[in-house]
């Protein structure tokens, strides 16, 4: 397979090769004019024409959007400017940050600088950047037709993970995608309780048998466990068992013991597909030229291939089991059926299938653990393209102080209960997005809501106290010592909240709870 960064520079051979080309024409028909050129003005006519080619196309967008803006009585986004060569040390500093940083940290830092839309513009490519939330509304609902994916951006960039799925996709096919899914998501189908009855109570034995034995349990492996299991059961039929395995001990206690069969399969797909997404969420914060990070290997194949090893054999059953009807009948709907089998009644093509599912597969099952674990909100981040990029942060505008008052950072679930519900959220909608808004918004918001309400409520009749325990996890996943020395929620953080499509804990979140004296 040629990785993202051969056919980049393929790409860039052939419209060098182009202009070339073309100078040598313009030579020729100066010559036939009877202009002489010497031969070292075309060797460096034909050298510097990509240089030359880049540095006109700048200025000619440039000057263009600028004509835009006053014909629109607009005024252009204030433009970041780096110290470096196209804004490379911005690159490498958003970069850096993603990988070692809090979540948000350089974005938000230009923020408190530059104020909520700048343009970050890296390797002179435009990148308008807001947490504002009327243009977050203008993007996701009230011109919401002119803010497309984009084809040589955002679905580029993610195709190798989220192929053509819903998250992926715009115009025909994004209305298809949404098509075959949205008639599953009806009441009757998401209000089904016994799924979560089922694996809740997998997920609360295993973890009074750890608490009993005398260890903290890595809260976030669980709820990813229990997220798993029950979106696979629900989405495809066909329970993976993560909960049968083993719970992972402290780093410091040493254990002979490892996953076999289906639970090693289950464990290896979540870390697969979670390693892919860090892969194209990271893609994005090195501007145009990411491909050139993956010239000899396209950085998403290998844990794709497990993700494929797992998924794919699914796919083979049910289209087989399609396909076993001979009179080509749609089967009767009924309570067993799961989303796969409603998906395959539309298409059996694996391909569309296969986008499909996992793009369902993480919102059903990556954000809501999350949930778990934060009691928060996840803070997607969407690119879309019109005359150029637009990115906006979630995570960011849910901590605006401006918007949320001066506690905006701080975990306070009663700000949607009493006065404040009233004095910032009501007037201003939009300054929420848990589950995005618009024609994009969440297919599976109820399901989501049910799932984790369920949960919750099951651990609150079965353990009466939690307690953090960080020292279970190891050391170089704990915030570093210089945190305590910044500003905000940041310094008092006693776990490393990280991000790749959504947010999680790096190294677990490790707890105690005290079982209650009624356990339900």
């Amino acid at each position: 397979m040629i990785t993202p960064g051969i056919l980049f520079l393929g790409r860039t051979v052939i419209l060098a090769i182009s202009l070339c080309l073309g100078t040598v024409c313009l030579a020729r028909f100066a010559t036939k004019l009877g202009i002489s050129l010497p031969s070292w003005i075309l060797l460096l006519g034909a050298t510097s024409s990509l240089p030359i080619g880049f540095a006109l196309r700048i200025l000619y967008v440039g000057i263009f959007r600028r004509r835009q803006a006053a014909r629109m009585g607009a005024r252009l986004a204030f433009p970041l400017e780096g110290k470096q060569f196209g804004n490379l040390d911005i690159m490498l500093k958003l970069v850096e940050r993603f990988n070692n940083g809090y979540p948000g940290d350089a974005l938000a830092e230009f923020v408190a600088m530059f104020g909520t839309c700048f343009n970050i513009r890296v390797m002179f490519e435009d990148l308008i950047f807001t947490v504002e939330p009327s243009h977050i509304k203008t993007i996701l609902a009230s011109d919401f037709e002119n803010y497309v994916k984009g084809d040589a951006k955002f679905r580029h960039t993610m195709s190798s993970v989220l192929g053509t799925g819903v998250f992926n996709s715009d115009g025909e096919m994004w209305k298809f995608h949404r098509s075959m899914t949205r008639p599953f998501f009806s009441h009757d189908r998401i209000s089904h309780f016994n799924t979560f009855d089922r694996h809740a109570e997998g997920a609360i034995t295993q973890m009074k048998a750890r608490f009993r034995a005398g260890y903290p349990v890595d809260f976030q492996d669980l709820m990813s466990r229990f997220t798993l299991d029950s979106a696979t059961e629900f989405l495809f039929g066909n329970c993976v068992h993560s909960l049968s395995a083993e719970l992972p001990y402290p780093h410091n206690v040493a254990t002979t013991e490892a996953p076999t069969g289906k639970a090693k399969i289950a464990e290896d797909f979540a870390q697969a597909f979670a390693d892919a997404q860090t892969i194209i969420a990271l893609r994005p914060r090195k501007g145009w030229i990411w491909p050139l990070f993956e010239i000899f290997k396209d950085n998403t194949a290998a844990p794709m291939r497990i993700v494929n090893s797992f998924i794919d054999p699914i796919l083979k059953e049910a289209i087989a089991k399609k396909q076993s009807h001979a009179n080509g009948e749609k089967d009767v709907e009924n309570d067993d059926e799961t989303l796969l089998d409603h998906l395959v009644q539309m298409t059996t093509n694996p391909v569309v299938l296969k986008d499909e599912i996992l793009n369902i597969l993480i919102a059903g099952r990556d954000t809501v653990h999350l949930l778990f674990v934060f009691a928060w909100v996840r803070p997607p981040e969407n690119k879309v393209q019109q005359w150029f990029s637009v990115a906006y942060s979630v995570f960011l505008m849910h901590r605006r102080k401006d918007l949320w008052g001066p506690d905006a950072d701080e975990f306070d679930p009663d700000r949607f209960l009493d006065e404040r519900l009233h004095k910032f959220l009501t007037p201003k909608p939009f300054i929420f997005l848990p589950f995005n808004a618009g024609p994009r918004i969440c297919l599976g918001q109820q399901f989501a809501y049910n799932e984790m309400s369920f949960m919750l409520i099951r651990l609150l009749q079965s353990f009466s106290s939690i307690t953090l325990h960080p020292e279970a996890q190891h050391p170089d996943t704990l915030p570093p010592a210089d945190w305590a020395h910044a500003e905000g929620r940041k310094s008092r953080e006693r776990f490393w909240p990280k991000a790749h499509l959504t947010i999680y804990a790096h190294g677990g979140l490790w707890v105690r709870m005290t079982e209650a004296e009624n356990a339900v």
